[in-house]
């Protein structure tokens, strides 16, 4: 049973550390009031708060002699072609420099693939501010249709640093349990955070309309500062509402992220074209604004944008 725990909190934190409201344009992607959400699946104490509110979500358990990190988050973990994409959060008030992540795979049949019976991978330069998100691509060698992945050390700015025990427990653990059904409950329950995404008070997408190589878009600028620029996001599908293959690597086949300068002034409106990556098949697509940077140096980033993703990208809905 305390097996089973384990891998059903790996896969709701995720879900539960995407349900954040969007935050001031000056915080970073976690907002400074936003419910962040340890890997164990309890809410983080935010820096504002005096206790971590309670949270209905099973605690992962150990296997072994592993223990779950709570300072370096995995929120999301998904394959997509020939790449394992995991996304990280730093849940800690420190810097963290750099990590591993370990990860075990498996087939469209649930089976494991992952030699060894799991796969580690390191970000050497990290330099990941607290509440800071990130993300990492890994090759998928070994056929994995479904993944889970666990921090397995993390290196803080300074010097301290945790390494997790056991990691081959970990994936024993996981293995055990593993079904491709917790990978689509995952993923349906990412719908509330998905539907949350485009909402932002800062950019608003007031019309975008389609020609042959081209998608045009006209964007509002809802604040009373100036935006340098933007990202947005653009998922693509067939005229039956299948995912097109873009190939650009961003994060899933059918994604194309885009740099936009704008020199949008408080209140102002501009219209752009997009051409590149935009593909001739493509009858339907959503659109989002993925970040924002002020004139002024101060970001904002979408803290819905990879559920919105993940949730969207196999199928075009209407």
């Amino acid at each position: 049973m305390k097996k089973a725990i384990l891998v059903l909190a790996i896969l709701l934190v995720a879900t539960m550390a995407l349900f954040m409201p969007t935050g001031c344009a000056a915080c970073n992607d976690n907002g400074n009031d936003a419910p962040a959400v340890n890997q164990n699946g309890t809410p983080a104490a935010n820096q504002n708060d005096a206790a971590p509110a309670e949270t209905t979500q099973p605690e992962q358990s150990p296997v072994g002699n592993f223990e779950p990190n709570d300072d370096l988050a995995v929120l999301l973990a998904f394959v997509d072609g020939r790449d394992i994409n995991v996304v990280l959060r730093n849940m800690s008030d420190a810097p963290i420099a750099s990590f591993r992540v370990a990860y075990t795979g498996f087939d469209r049949n649930g089976l494991p693939v992952t030699r060894n019976g799991h796969g580690t991978v390191n970000r050497d330069i990290a330099n990941l501010m607290p509440g800071e998100t990130t993300s990492m691509r890994i090759s998928a060698r070994g056929g994995e249709q479904y993944v889970i992945a666990t921090a397995a050390r993390v290196e803080f700015v300074g010097g301290d640093t945790w390494v997790a025990d056991d990691l081959g427990g970990w994936a024993e653990g996981v293995i055990s349990v593993f079904e491709p059904e917790m990978i689509a409950a995952q993923i349906e329950a990412l719908g509330p955070a998905a539907v949350n995404a485009p909402e932002n008070d800062y950019i608003e997408i007031v019309r975008t309309s389609r020609t042959r190589n081209n998608i045009e878009i006209t964007v509002r600028n809802t604040t009373d500062r100036t935006i340098r620029e933007a990202r947005f996001m653009i998922l693509q599908f067939d005229q039956n509402g299948y995912p097109i293959n873009v190939t650009l690597n961003n994060y899933v086949q059918n994604a194309r992220r885009f740099l936009s300068t704008l020199n949008l002034t408080a209140g102002s409106t501009v219209a752009r074209s997009i051409t590149n990556g935009v593909m001739p098949s493509a009858e339907h697509y959503y659109m989002l604004v993925w970040d924002v940077e002020f004139a002024d140096g101060d970001t904002w980033s979408n803290p819905y944008a990879y559920a919105w993703l993940v949730y969207n990208a196999d199928s075009y809905r209407g």
